[in-house]
């Protein structure tokens, strides 16, 4: 095995904890999240299989089940992703070891670019850590495997071999990995040929070992597609979907937002801070921390330089086309940086190869750790930015909670005009299974539809437009227990009293939350304003339910917090 001291572990121990550590603090339910949080219950997990099932993944869907079942299904999840991110840093370091290529300096400073990347932003949502995170540690550890196999007999490769397989094709379920495999056979042949002809791999066994990792992957999506393919409303979802102009725009933004956008960020969000200019202080005392001990010495030469920086722009393309392909784009804030999952180790190649054309010895170590001192800055406001949308959707619901009018609605339309936001591109914030659920953790039902709306709704909705929002949704059973002729109303979300931006909010929240609970009800109940509004459905559309007795049609707004407010724990 590839050997690690103790100080490499430590390095990235640490830096896994300062960068990731924060989200074990987050209670929140973000996006697919709160689907998974609601298909958890008994009678509503083969929901949950079946959309698996038609993505043709029904291994996803099985470990998702047995996830789910979870006592404290949160803290799971963060678990998982914080443990995934730090494996994936361990794994980095030894991959590069077993190469053969990089020293220990060099392979500690990849692996600690990998673990600080800044798009490494979704941990906290429940999908994304299971099968981007977790799946990348069951393929790097394949990968591994397989490095290692090809400097040992024939008996220890097969053993190793066959091994790494089945870790491989679990890695296989995160489906950008089917090209990022590409890679080894490459780097492989690269190796033996150019760089180490005199090194102790077998031929032999290299060759094999290339051609093997040339076949696992178009053998695995063979039998995927024959065994249980896409099929039902996601029949088309892995094929590519070519247009010149979007895959053009999407391809670009690999570079500019998953690699330059990147590194960029950091500097760009805390110098545009309003005393940003003090971030420098802790950078500049880390880098002196580095450079004074030397802690990550790399000393490479330009050809060297030249040559981690091309692995790195190969290893880009390969992970990231198959998402630019099926239009899914890398993304800079938000929601759209799971698709970044395969852009941390190319950027760290590149950036390290890139700082050691420019620095060497000291001075590197003092770059590297002044970049990376700006990365675990800027990934911890965002954290702190994603407890506030949590806390936005948490006020939501404990000011819709003082409307008992509300749970009488069969049908919302929804409008979140808060200047709080969870999307920073086209990527919508909320979407209509999103918001059902959320409504859910607030009454257990899913009896309720909820259509977000772009502009306030004056007017109800006709049948047609309740049919075809729930055939949008893909998941139309759902729905099954929902009156469709019921009650329809409008939710319309503003700002509150409190006026906050969103780096407060999130800051007041991660206070309340854990150190003075008693501010958390008045904090919720002031964050947002809900606006509700009965809506009139067009003549002969409505059933004509009248309100249950006690609750009269309503229009107005909830400001004050009230003390018994039942979602407030």
């Amino acid at each position: 095995m590839v050997d690690m001291p103790f100080d490499s572990f430590l390095f990235i121990t640490l830096a896994t904890l300062v960068s990731q550590g924060l989200i074990c603090l987050n209670d929140g339910i973000y996006v697919d999240s709160l689907l998974l949080m609601g298909l958890r219950k008994p009678e509503r997990v083969h929901h949950l299989t079946h959309h698996c099932s038609q993505i043709g993944r029904p291994l996803v869907g099985q470990i998702t089940a047995f996830i789910a079942k979870a006592n404290n299904l949160v803290m799971t999840y963060r678990i998982i992703a914080l443990s995934s991110m730090w494996l994936i840093g361990l794994l980095t370091y030894m991959i590069c070891r077993a190469t053969g290529l990089l020293d220990s300096a060099t392979a500690l400073a990849v692996a600690l670019f990998t673990v600080a990347y800044t798009g490494h932003q979704m941990t906290v949502e429940f999908c994304v850590a299971r099968r981007f995170y977790a799946f990348q540690v069951f393929f790097l550890f394949a990968i591994l495997l397989a490095l290692l196999s090809v400097h040992h007999g024939p008996a220890i490769w097969l053993a190793l071999s066959v091994l790494s397989l089945p870790f491989l094709f679990i890695g296989f379920h995160l489906e950008a990995q089917l090209t990022y495999a590409f890679a080894l056979p490459l780097l492989l042949a690269l190796n033996h040929l150019f760089f180490l002809p005199n090194d102790s791999s077998d031929p032999a066994l290299v060759a094999m070992t290339a051609v093997l990792y040339c076949i696992a992957p178009v053998l695995f999506w063979k039998w995927s597609n024959i065994a249980h393919g896409c099929h039902g409303d996601y029949q088309n979802s892995y094929r590519p979907r070519f247009n010149p102009e979007i895959t053009k725009k999407y391809a670009l933004r690999v570079f500019t937002y998953g690699v330059l956008g990147a590194i960029t960020a950091p500097f760009k969000h805390l110098f545009g801070l309003r005393r940003g200019w003090l971030s420098l202080f802790p950078a500049a005392m880390i880098a002196g921390l580095f450079y004074h001990f030397e802690l990550i010495s790399v000393r490479i030469s330009g050809a060297f330089g030249i040559g981690l920086m091309t692995a790195g722009l190969v290893l880009l393309v390969l992970g990231n086309a198959p998402f630019v392909l099926v239009l899914q784009p890398a993304g800079l804030r938000g929601w759209s940086t799971k698709n970044n999952v395969l852009i941390a180790l190319p950027t760290a190649l590149m950036l390290t190869g890139l700082i050691g054309l420019i620095l060497q010895g000291r001075l590197f170590s003092a770059g590297l750790g002044f970049i990376v001192a700006y990365f675990l800055m800027y990934l911890n406001m965002i954290h702190i930015d994603t407890m506030a949308i949590w806390a936005k959707h948490h006020s939501i619901l404990r000011n819709i909670s003082q409307i008992p009018q509300a749970r009488e609605a069969a049908v919302f339309a929804f409008h979140d005009r808060h200047p709080i936001r969870g999307s920073f591109d086209e990527h919508p914030e909320h979407f209509t299974l999103s918001v059902v659920f959320l409504l859910d953790l607030l009454w257990g039902q899913l009896c309720h539809l909820v259509i977000v709306e772009p502009t306030p709704k004056t007017e109800g909705y006709t049948q047609e437009e309740i049919g075809i929002a729930i055939r949008g949704t893909t998941m139309a059973s759902v729905f099954d227990n929902m009156d469709r002729k019921g009650r329809q109303a409008a939710i319309t979300v503003d700002n509150g009293r409190l006026d906050l931006s969103t780096f407060q909010a999130g800051l007041r929240y991660f206070w309340y939350r854990w150190f003075d609970k008693k501010g958390l009800d008045p904090f919720l109940a002031g964050l947002t304003t809900v606006t509700f509004a009965e809506l009139q459905a067009p003549s002969g559309e409505q059933a004509g339910r009248p309100w249950s007795p006690g609750v009269a049609p309503f229009v107005g707004r909830w400001r004050n917090a009230a003390e018994d407010a039942p979602f407030a724990s």
